[in-house]
């Protein structure tokens, strides 16, 4: 006849888990130092994990930076049919800079503002109006203007009253075949002989090689295709919105903004933040 024995209670259970594991510990103490020290090791891995994850994120951050092109860094707004008129542009560049600041206001360094006409079509005095394969151009402003390029004759535009006063690249001069001292009349591709306005040409300039620094490099803000099919009319902002607007009151315009920025001492989560 068989005798079942009683079930243990769970504090003898406990109680001869304990007796075992010091057995354990006494017939084996440098073993069961190791694993006590591993066990430690472990919980202490576990709990340095996302600062060891977060340094490392740091670290890809900081190489990526080193690595990338300083104008790819930089934060580029950039809006198109912007209405020419002096409130319009105000209250766009003002909500732009607003948002710039809101997300990298420690990260930003410098700042360029360019505006940027539709096309011209251009004529001498001596060409009829509409003459097959005249050249094109498109006016342009940015507010570092004589910081960012090296005059090389003349000197830069300003307010011309009735007449525009440009500087044109000394590339597109030659190649274009125009001076200091040259005067054309430029109408809106869209627009009739009418609306033609005055131009003369002030300064030849050399222009920076950047595209942090030059506006017109931003293959965004000037395709690619255009930059030697159009020439480009340098002139002041009161120019672009004044008088070009006046003889066009339907005259849109592209606005940039680039935020220079130094990303060397950024966080991973700062970076991001500025990236969105």
């Amino acid at each position: 006849m068989s005798v079942q024995r009683p079930a243990a209670g769970r504090g003898e259970t406990a109680g001869e888990l304990a007796r075992l594991a010091i057995r354990r510990i006494v017939s084996a103490p440098r073993l069961s130092v190791v694993l006590l020290v591993g066990a430690l090791l472990a919980v202490g891995l576990a709990s340095s994990a996302p600062t060891f994850i977060e340094a490392v994120r740091q670290l890809g951050l900081r190489q990526t930076l080193a690595d990338a092109e300083p104008a790819s860094l930089d934060l580029r707004f950039i809006r198109s049919n912007v209405t020419a008129d002096a409130e319009s542009v105000a209250a766009v560049e003002s909500l732009i800079l607003e948002e710039a600041v809101w997300a990298a206001d420690r990260l930003i360094v410098g700042r360029m503002v360019s505006l940027r006409t539709g096309g011209y079509v251009l004529r001498r005095d001596d060409q009829p109006f509409g003459v097959v394969g005249a050249d094109h151009a498109t006016f342009a402003a940015q507010d570092d203007l004589g910081g960012a390029a090296e005059l090389r004759e003349g000197r830069l535009p300003a307010d011309g009253g009735s007449v525009v006063e440009v500087a044109v690249e000394s590339s597109q001069a030659g190649a274009f075949g125009l001076q200091v001292g040259d005067e054309l009349w430029a109408q809106p591709f869209w627009l009739g002989a009418q609306h033609e306005t005055r131009v003369r040409i002030v300064g030849v300039l050399e222009p920076a090689a950047s595209e942090r620094s030059w506006s017109t490099l931003d293959p965004v803000y000037l395709p690619i295709a255009a930059r030697d099919s159009e020439l480009r009319f340098w002139t002041d902002r009161a120019s672009i919105l004044g008088l070009l607007a006046e003889q066009s009151p339907t005259l849109r315009l592209t606005l940039l903004q680039r935020f220079r920025t130094d990303l060397s001492g950024a966080t991973a989560a700062e970076a991001s933040e500025a990236s969105e």
